[in-house]
């Protein structure tokens, strides 16, 4: 349930917490975002130093995101290069400030372990509950991961927006 390089908590934990903070949305009629953050060019970094170092770098940034997001928000270790955020009582507007503000962070970072030093950037997906009944936390995971794809495919470095789900 945690997530051995980072420390965080892993993938299944987030389908848990999601579908919590959905329900409690809709219930509290109040906002909900995700953001998901793809680590650009982590396996390059991993083939052209050494896996240790990858590991490092993953390590780094999960450090790096649980000190730029709020104490309420949660990070997830999702998979080998992504994160996930969950964001309560926070609309898709701010999740999207929240996304490039830790984009530029990243992007702005050294990161560091001689021999080894790289730059980093993250592709996001933000998104967020319309507080329809019928939304799932694998409905709002699969939206985010198409945004991401969407930021890798127009160059990387991007923030894009997830479909909304169905609307109430």
């Amino acid at each position: 349930m945690i997530d051995d390089v980072t420390g965080l908590p892993s993938q299944p934990l987030v389908f848990d917490r999601l579908e919590e903070e959905l329900h409690r949305g809709r219930r509290y009629g109040r906002p909900l975002s995700v953001l998901m953050l793809d680590v650009d060019g982590l396996k390059q970094v991993n083939q052209e130093t050494h896996r240790l170092f990858g590991s490092f770098v993953l390590r780094e940034i999960g450090e790096l995101f649980l000190r730029t997001f709020r104490r309420c928000d949660t990070v997830y270790r999702f998979e080998s290069d992504q994160f996930v955020v969950i964001l309560p009582e926070t609309r898709t507007e701010h999740a999207w400030i929240a996304a490039e503000r830790v984009r530029r962070t990243v992007g702005e970072r050294e990161f560091s372990s001689p021999p080894w030093s790289v730059h980093m950037t993250i592709s996001a997906g933000v998104g967020g509950s319309t507080g329809g009944k019928d939304e799932t936390a694998r409905d709002l995971i699969r939206s985010l991961d198409q945004a991401v794809d969407r930021a890798k495919r127009q160059g990387r470095n991007r923030c894009e927006l997830a479909a909304p789900l169905a609307a109430p």
